[in-house]
């Protein structure tokens, strides 16, 4: 799952990725198979690493379905963080401007009223 995660970037096609998701689902198939309780280490594995594991196994599993980003603790997929405030997500298609909805509307506010706002510099071209 190390890998499905360092590679969320290649989503949701990437084939370096999809191939990780496929080795992740092979193992879980095989561990669930032979009965291996691994939700503790799971767990563990989570509290190491900051990342909601269980949550990405789920999303692996769920692949294509479900795109498996890796969420923070707070339950926010790590890679669609708004870069403005951090608190919510953007859309997974952004390009340019990777803020949430909420950011976008505020950045959006400042330029038509030429107000600065807190991470935001305005300036003409």
């Amino acid at each position: 799952m190390r890998y499905v995660g360092v590679s969320e970037s290649e989503l949701p096609e990437g084939e370096r990725v999809v191939r990780h998701v496929r080795e992740v689902c092979a193992l879980h198939a095989e561990l669930s198979a032979r009965r291996v309780d691994f939700g503790s280490r799971l767990g563990r594995l989570s509290d190491e690493t900051h990342w909601n594991i269980p949550a990405l196994l789920a999303d692996c599993l769920a692949y294509p379905q479900q795109l498996p980003y890796v969420r923070d603790v707070d339950g926010i997929r790590r890679f669609l963080r708004c870069q403005l405030c951090s608190k919510a997500e953007r859309i997974p298609d952004a390009k340019l401007f990777w803020f949430c909805e909420d950011c976008m509307r505020r950045t959006l506010d400042a330029v038509r009223q030429r107000t600065p706002i807190a991470g935001i510099i305005l300036f003409r071209a």
